[in-house]
């Protein structure tokens, strides 16, 4: 069509429905159709210049045209470039799921978002990954790149805010950098990594243990046991010690990955990961026993039966072992003969593994809390309360807890109080216990991914504060201050980001309406927070029904009258 006038110029017909929007470069028109091709048209007299037939549809995903190459997204799982002038074949990248995010592009960058929850950076020239970011759902939101940080949405709700550069997220609700992952073949579930001399290692519950570069994350080796490794390894003077669901608890060199030795136990250990003091290696087994067997061949010294499932990890401080138990039992015993020194009762069962640093024990329970006891006595101190079952182990580091939770967070918590600090947010649940090395603190969590947290000190997290009005007219305008910010919108919700704390707010409805309440104030406590706002009309609805009344009476009145003269005249 002519812009001026709207006059028909010219149509080309493609095999199927354009829902791609259309590139414009040096007189040629690019777009994509749902007959999986892309197209290349003169502007003027839209006649057929190239086209390239992808494996699937082209929906949505629109052509960009940059450095001589169209750029495009296909429901065949892929990212393809193609020569802006010729339509030949440059490269193409596959991702997890199918792409019909419109591709971004900035210094030499191809930002592209796919169904697979990944937002991806390419290479412009070569199509070669430069890094991924994982989000919590589908990525079919177009990219934005402004001042080196791509921002996108996700299908989880969020926002994201990334470094252009590395991927990194500068600022938003994760404040940490993610300094590398590593994939492996199945969820990380509880087993905490252990580093020592720059090589993490972790089991996985893909059956293997591994050992990984601390700074890279490069594979070094693995060794396969005979079911899930969700134990956390100790390693000590050369060796790995980590137990199995196979029923064994295991020694490895831990150069080499090579078998030492093996012990069985009476029932699969599913959590308890090994401790190793004074040439004994202690853990819990589902056969509600304690075990302490020898360092050097794995023969058994001692055993403790509890009341339930060892699934906690024993620590071992000054001559005594500590560890919880399925009882609801905190155990503390003597290292050597397994006699019991003190028990505590939490309000749920104890998977999670002690901590035992200046005096006191840390230590999570599935009744959503981590406790801090004096380690003499078995005296609560102070607890803190998650959003969820606490199954990870706590690690202290520089008067700082680290503990994950049920809830999907790593908590930071004040070793001597029990104040948060910070909290990092995971996909899913973190089971795992951390570790704290070389200023990063590690961490694997239910989303399948081992995470390296750089900077162990990060800003507090925020938390969504959403006002959601009913009552509000299509199309009406209402308005939020809340905590010095003012928001105004159309929709009946609207949102805000912020950290812990109380916060005042104002609400102003709609013309003719009240809002109720129209001030207050918001707790803000480690979680997201709902305010509901009701809006009422504050004009009275006009009285049409009496109008109506009245106009019958008086109609019948008037004509009443000339009623009872045409009878008259009949008679």
């Amino acid at each position: 069509m002519n812009a001026s006038t709207g006059a028909y110029v010219w149509s080309f017909k493609t095999g199927y429905f354009v829902d791609s929007a259309i590139a414009y470069s040096k007189g040629i028109i690019y777009v994509g159709s749902e007959d999986s091709n892309v197209y290349a048209l003169n502007a003027t007299t839209g006649d057929y210049i190239w086209s390239y037939k992808t494996g699937d549809t082209i929906m949505l995903s629109s052509p960009i045209v940059a450095y001589g190459m169209v750029y495009v997204g296909s429901l065949d799982n892929k990212v393809y470039a193609l020569n802006a002038t010729t339509g030949a074949y440059v490269w193409s990248y596959k991702t997890g799921e199918m792409v019909i995010s419109l591709p971004a592009i900035f210094d030499g960058i191809v930002y592209v978002g796919a169904w697979d929850g990944r937002l991806y950076a390419l290479d412009a020239s070569t199509g070669v990954l430069v890094w991924g970011y994982v989000t919590g759902g589908v990525v079919d939101s177009s990219p934005a790149v402004v001042d080196d940080v791509v921002y996108v949405g996700s299908y989880n709700g969020k926002v994201y805010a990334l470094s252009a550069a590395t991927g990194a997220v500068p600022f938003d609700e994760f404040s940490s950098e993610v300094i590398w992952s590593y994939q492996t073949g199945d969820m990380v579930m509880l087993s905490g990594p252990a580093v020592v001399d720059e090589v993490v290692y972790v089991g996985s519950y893909d059956f293997n243990v591994y050992a990984l570069n601390a700074s890279t994350g490069a594979h070094i080796w693995n060794y396969s046991t005979g079911f899930a490794v969700v134990s956390s390894p100790t390693v000590v003077d050369g060796v790995v010690y980590i137990a199995s669901e196979d029923y064994s608890v295991y020694a490895l060199n831990a150069t080499t990955g090579t078998l030492i030795w093996s012990f069985t136990t009476g029932s699969y250990i599913h959590m308890s990961s090994t401790a190793v003091a004074n040439g004994l290696v202690y853990v819990g087994s589902n056969d509600h026993n304690v075990y302490a067997l020898n360092a050097s061949d794995g023969s058994l010294v001692w055993e403790y039966p509890t009341g339930g499932v060892v699934v906690s990890s024993p620590a071992v401080v000054e001559d005594i072992v500590y560890v919880g138990s399925y009882d609801g039992n905190i155990y503390a015993f003597d290292a050597s003969t397994g006699a019991v020194i003190w028990n505590y009762m939490t309000g749920g069962s104890v998977s999670s593994s002690p901590a035992v640093a200046d005096g006191l024990v840390y230590v999570g329970s599935n009744d959503d809390n981590i406790y801090a006891l004096d380690a003499s006595t078995g005296t609560v101190i102070w607890n803190y309360t998650t959003g969820d079952d606490v199954a990870s182990s706590p690690a202290v580091a520089d008067g700082v807890v680290f503990v994950g939770s049920n809830d999907k967070n790593l908590y930071a918590l004040n070793a001597s109080s029990g104040t948060l600090l910070w909290s990092y947010t995971t996909l899913e649940k973190v089971v795992s216990s951390p570790a704290v090395a070389n200023g990063a603190v590690y961490f694997g969590s239910y989303d399948h991914l081992v995470y390296a947290i750089g900077d162990s000190s990060p800003s507090p997290q925020t938390y969504e504060v959403s006002f959601s009005a009913s009552g509000l007219p299509q199309g009406a305008n209402w308005t939020v201050t809340f905590n010095g910010q003012t928001k105004s919108s159309t929709s009946d919700t609207i949102m805000f980001n912020m950290q812990n704390g109380d916060y005042s707010f104002s609400v102003v409805g709609p013309v003719d309406y009240a809002a109720s309440p129209s001030s207050g104030t918001v707790t803000v406590n480690s979680a997201n927070v709902n305010q509901q706002i009701t809006l009422t009309s504050s004009v009275q609805d006009f009285p049409w029904l009496l109008v109506a009344s009245l106009f019958v009476v008086v109609m019948i009145f008037l004509i009443a009258p000339g009623a009872f003269v045409l009878r008259r005249r009949k008679h």
